[in-house]
Parts: structure tokens; C-alpha cells; sequence
């Protein structure tokens, strides 16, 4: 659903989509911006890369990258 909604932003050459946050942003301990995060690379691998790798197969112009270490 969020490639289809991605090509469709980006269909008429006016919009760069943009792939919010890096991965594993929601899992920092505390649930404050820019802690560090601590996850399996499984949870990692099959829970949170998929989604961004569909986004930029997809064609995503760009990422908004996060300032928090993994």
C-alpha cells in the first residue's frame, strides 16, 4: 500500500515523496527523539527493513534521515 500511495505522489513529476525517519526510530528505550536504539538485527531485518526497502524500490526521490545511533 505505501509504494502504491509513493508512485502515486511522485506520478506527475510535482512531488517527491520522502521516507520519514530512519529505521528503528520508534524503538528507541525512552520514546524521546534521538535516543539511541538497542533491537535484534531479526527485528531489524524482517520487521523494519521491509517497508523502506519497498518505498526505494518504488522510486522514492529521498530520506529524511535521524540523528540517533543503532
Amino acid at each position: 500500500m505505501g509504494a502504491s500511495y509513493l508512485r502515486g505522489l511522485q506520478s506527475y513529476n510535482q512531488t517527491a515523496a520522502c521516507v520519514k525517519h530512519f529505521i528503528g526510530y520508534p524503538k528507541t528505550p525512552t520514546g524521546h527523539d534521538r535516543d539511541d536504539v538497542v533491537m535484534p538485527d531479526f527485528d531489524l531485518l524482517n520487521y523494519f527493513m521491509p517497508p523502506y526497502k519497498a518505498a526505494f524500490e518504488a522510486g522514492c526521490n529521498f530520506h529524511d534521515g535521524e540523528l540517533h545511533q543503532m
